[in-house]
């Protein structure tokens, strides 16, 4: 009885994915009124930059809308992310914040 074996190919193992955008959001629920508040900082990790998104109204995931907009505004990415630069992006978001730390979060120094 012969056995059929296919011969693997060997190749290059594939370069790592690298983080390369760190986007760290802090929100606030303003009970009274019933809205939602934000604000973002975003950090390159491959030039060692910060950037801050102020203070400003927005639910759900509308913070990583928020932070692109302002990315491309400063001149760090040139469009919208498209589906593979997502592989590079890491989203932490903080809820339940109270006002005071979410406006400080997005104050320029």
């Amino acid at each position: 009885m012969k056995e059929n074996y296919k011969k693997l190919k060997t190749t290059k193992p594939k370069e790592t994915k690298m983080i390369k955008y760190v986007i760290h959001a802090k929100k606030w629920f303003d009970k009274v009124n019933g809205n939602t508040y934000h604000s973002v900082r975003v950090l390159d990790t491959v030039r060692q930059l910060q950037l801050k998104v102020p203070f400003r109204y927005g639910y759900g995931d509308h913070y990583r809308t928020t932070s692109q907009d302002e990315m491309i505004k400063q001149g760090w990415i040139k469009e919208n992310f498209k589906h593979t630069d997502f592989l590079h992006l890491h989203y932490i978001c903080e809820e339940d914040c109270k006002k005071r730390d979410v406006v400080s979060w997005g104050k320029v120094a």
